[in-house]
């Protein structure tokens, strides 16, 4: 393996139909060999198989659609760099340390991103909960209100009912004082 990278790192400053072939194939070793890319292989096998079980025809324009997307992604990528390499030249020590914090501020992003989205979602999963809580507390202080005033409504009845045996029992008592 070795080798093919000692034949193709000198065809590259070779000739340029040599050269121009040799980028290409390390081009083409440098995806099939890079570990970046095979993550992407679960997406792919993933949302094909998401695809209600596609043909064959389908599976295969779909993963090849994949593959082309991600090569002219990269071929740009690489295009827009090589641009700028040779509008910038050498750039310095100023301009090494200004692209390093270019880089490091584009992969901070990624990190405010995640944490927004963490902090919003788990806000809003917060607040669902206490909501949920309150529905529930006002479910049960409701039954609790409305047994209260049930047992109350049950004392009055009994309340009137004693009434109603002590005015019959008075009245009866009354009757018979007038009787004597």
């Amino acid at each position: 393996m070795e080798s093919i990278f000692e034949i193709l790192t000198d065809a590259v400053s070779g000739a340029a139909p040599v050269a121009l072939s040799a980028a290409f194939a390390w081009g083409v070793l440098s995806i099939l060999l890079s570990p970046c890319h095979l993550a992407s292989i679960p997406l792919i096998v993933g949302f094909i198989q998401g695809q209600n079980k596609p043909s064959q025809r389908r599976a295969l324009a779909l993963s090849s659609l994949f593959a082309l997307g991600i090569l002219v992604t990269i071929a740009l990528i690489g295009a827009i760099t090589a641009a700028a390499g040779r509008l910038m030249g050498d750039v310095g020590t100023i301009g090494n340390i200004l692209v390093a914090a270019v880089f490091l501020l584009v992969g901070l992003i990624p990190f405010g991103v995640i944490g927004i989205t963490s902090y919003v979602k788990s806000s809003n999963a917060l607040s669902e909960a206490a909501y949920g809580q309150l529905k529930g507390m006002r479910a049960v202080k409701k039954a609790q209100i409305t047994q209260f005033f049930e047992e109350r409504e049950g004392d009055m009845g009994v309340v009137l009912d004693t009434v109603a045996v002590l005015k019959q029992d008075a009245f009866q008592k009354l009757g018979a004082i007038q009787a004597i």
